[in-house]
């Protein structure tokens, strides 16, 4: 018999992606969201109609209820995730189902974990985090350590670009705000976080960035659990903006304590991101790109090595992120219990899965630090 799978926020970027993902696998779909007439026209486009569309509200129990009966995983990419929590999951786990977060970082996790009465049950699994930052920026710099590193001494990661705006998007970036989702200008040094290490970078050429951008320098949880893994001594990290309204508008609506916002006013902020998104695109190719460097040890000798994960789309990466981890749920490759998605898909499978569902535009592992010269080799 074959699985159900479904997907909640199914018209929207990430989660056309998703189900895009998993009807290739060839999986029974239910694809879920506000409008039913949007939903079949995703179904009817993207899904050769071969998808159960669905009405569904996240805030309305017995419509969640009824939307996750009879499936086998629930994965969620509704938004904003901050202000859902983990309403979702709950009625994942009463209708019997595991459940894929294509966002949920930490705070959902540790809900899931250490809350008794919200705990996942012990015959289903959780996989949060399982999109492209969070998710593949945990998987990409694993995967380069595993391959051409024995040890890890210093880290150097920049990830961002230029990008419409989905409204979940905004809503999670104004929601986090207040939350005290990482810590800006930190670093990781001597095996811990070190606050106020480094600097914003303004207007600033990157390395494999086409465009000026602006870094901001930002340690979040999964940085800090991948310095740890990595075993690194020194990791620095850095958000990236190419869009010049959309960072002034975030400056802009910074203060203001989002997460107890009412509907309306978190709309206006999600609006005014959106807006300011557009403006930046407007006449521009959008890219994202994930730049790693690893300075290490390979038999004993120095190394440095540099990965660089391109795309047009982040939001399609995000969903084949949460098509995979539903796959490895249904295949048996994940233990009952939360976790993150950096944690149990392989890196190297992964990334190359994304590759083959066309979300990766290229993907190049370079012999040599970021900042050199673009002629030094490819491995």
């Amino acid at each position: 018999m074959t699985s159900r799978v479904g997907v909640l926020g199914g018209s929207g970027a990430c989660g056309v992606s998703a189900a895009s993902v998993l009807h290739t696998m060839g999986y029974s779909l239910r694809i879920g969201g506000r409008s039913i007439e949007v939903l079949r026209g995703v179904a009817e486009r993207e899904l050769n109609s071969q998808a159960e569309a669905a009405a569904v509200d996240v805030y309305d129990d017995a419509l969640l209820e009824k939307f996750c009966a009879d499936c086998d995983v629930i994965v969620n990419c509704a938004g904003p995730s901050y202000r859902i929590g983990d309403r979702v999951a709950q009625a994942a786990f009463a209708a019997g189902a595991s459940y894929v977060d294509v966002a949920g970082d930490d705070p959902l996790r540790d809900r899931l974990t250490r809350d008794a009465a919200a705990g996942v049950p012990e015959t289903v699994t959780a996989v949060v985090s399982a999109g492209v930052q969070p998710g593949v920026s945990g998987i990409l710099p694993r995967w380069l350590a595993a391959e051409h590193l024995d040890t890890v001494s210093h880290a150097l990661i920049y990830a961002g670009g230029l990008e419409h705006v989905t409204p979940a998007a905004a809503g999670d970036y104004l929601i986090s705000l207040g939350d005290g989702h990482g810590d800006a200008l930190a670093a990781w040094r001597g095996g811990r976080i070190e606050y106020r290490a480094l600097q914003p970078l303004s207007n600033t050429e990157l390395p494999h960035f086409p465009t000026s951008v602006t870094a901001y320098p930002h340690l979040a949880a999964e940085t800090v659990r991948l310095a740890r893994d990595l075993g690194a001594d020194s990791l620095d990290w850095y958000n990236v903006s190419a869009g010049e309204q959309l960072l002034l508008w975030m400056n802009r609506l910074r203060d203001r304590n989002w997460l107890q916002a009412d509907e309306a006013e978190l709309a206006e902020g999600v609006a005014q991101l959106e807006q300011a998104g557009a403006v930046d695109l407007a006449g521009r190719t959008p890219y994202y790109l994930q730049a790693v460097q690893l300075d290490g040890l390979v038999g004993g000798r120095s190394d440095t090595l540099s990965a660089v994960f391109r795309t047009r789309d982040s939001y399609r990466v995000s969903g084949s992120v949460a098509g995979l981890s539903a796959d490895a749920v249904l295949r048996g490759e994940v233990p009952p219990g939360c976790h993150f998605a950096e944690e149990v898909l392989e890196p190297g499978q992964a990334l190359q899965a994304l590759r083959k569902f066309g979300a990766v535009t290229s993907l190049e592992v370079l012999n040599a630090p970021l900042h050199a010269d673009a002629e030094e080799g490819t491995v």
